[in-house]
């Protein structure tokens, strides 16, 4: 996706790196990032199924392989409580 400035001689590509925007409908936002020492890392606000205006958050750190996990534990969430 390009933005540009409000005069739009200034043009800047921006790059979303969660892959699960789109893939997961309960996502509507989150923040991606991997540090050497943190590892990978995931933050996600999930809209709760059949609750209009209610969401949750999950958080995986220290992941190798963060998309699936948080994926899981979205899956879980929606399961194993009564909104």
């Amino acid at each position: 996706m390009d933005v540009y400035s409000q005069d739009e001689k200034i043009k800047h590509q921006l790059v979303n790196t969660n892959k699960l925007l789109g893939e997961v409908p309960q996502i509507i936002g989150g923040k991606t990032g991997f540090t050497d020492e943190a590892g990978g890392c995931i933050l996600t606000i999930n809209k709760v199924q059949n609750k209009t205006g209610e969401y949750f958050i999950a958080i995986v750190l220290g992941s190798d392989n963060r998309e699936p996990e948080i994926k899981k534990l979205i899956e879980w969430t929606q399961e194993a409580y009564v909104w």
